[in-house]
């Protein structure tokens, strides 16, 4: 049978994946759940360098998830790690503000009877765009507009481009969003930009590049604290 997931608790920000494996004997009976930790992902202080975009924080994001398989529903913890990197951007009629950000979620992918649980590969980038537009402020209305191909974590990437509208400082304005995800060993990497649409020719360049520096998996001593 086909495992199934719930995306109940999904994640504050981003996606979950989770998988489990035959030694775990108290989450198959169903006693405990299985517990996975994504490993932490950062940007190379050589790619910050020179950007204006500053590590704001770092978090670990514990969720619950149900997943069912040969009928049985049994419960997986998962442990998602968040980076949020903020840019101070004069935005017209508004003036100097974080309107430039960056975001990396990696979250653990795991396997369940043999199958793999892959609610990211089920996600489009623009349902991704909308679970992390919360970092933004507020998001709506997403149209794709192109995408670009990257090398991220070691990977061919698709970087997918919107335009949607946003609110800052209680201004709406028109942004521009690029989500890319890829696999990186055990876990799923994913990048979210945005930023002011007018700025698009000056900072596109920018977050593609940062896209491009994502490390993972790092040690503590190789990721900045800010």
């Amino acid at each position: 049978m086909q495992p199934t997931y719930t995306r109940r608790g999904a994640i504050a920000l981003g996606v979950t994946a989770v998988t489990a494996t035959a030694g775990c004997l108290g989450f198959i009976t169903g006693d405990e759940p299985l517990t996975v930790t994504a490993e932490e992902a950062t940007v190379s202080e050589d790619a910050l360098s020179g950007t204006g975009y500053e590590l704001e924080r770092r978090e670990p994001q514990t969720i619950h998830e149900e997943v069912s398989a040969a009928g049985q529903t049994r419960e997986v913890e998962a442990t998602n790690h968040l980076l949020v990197y903020r840019k101070a951007i004069d935005v017209p009629a508004i003036g100097a503000v974080d309107a430039g950000v960056f975001a990396v979620v990696t979250t653990p992918v795991v396997e369940i009877v043999g199958q793999e649980l892959n609610p990211v590969g089920e996600l489009s980038n623009k349902e991704i765009l909308e679970l992390v537009s919360g970092e933004y402020g507020s998001i709506s209305s997403p149209e794709e507009i192109g995408s670009s191909t990257v090398t991220m974590v070691d990977a061919e990437t698709e970087v997918t481009a919107f335009t949607a509208e946003a609110t800052v400082e209680g201004q709406t304005i028109d942004v521009i969003g690029h989500v890319g995800t890829a696999r990186s060993a055990d876990d799923f990497v994913i990048g979210v930009g945005i930023y002011p649409e007018q700025l698009r020719s000056d900072e596109e360049p920018t977050i593609l590049s940062l896209f491009e520096a994502i490390e993972h998996p790092v040690t503590s001593t190789d990721s900045s604290d800010g």
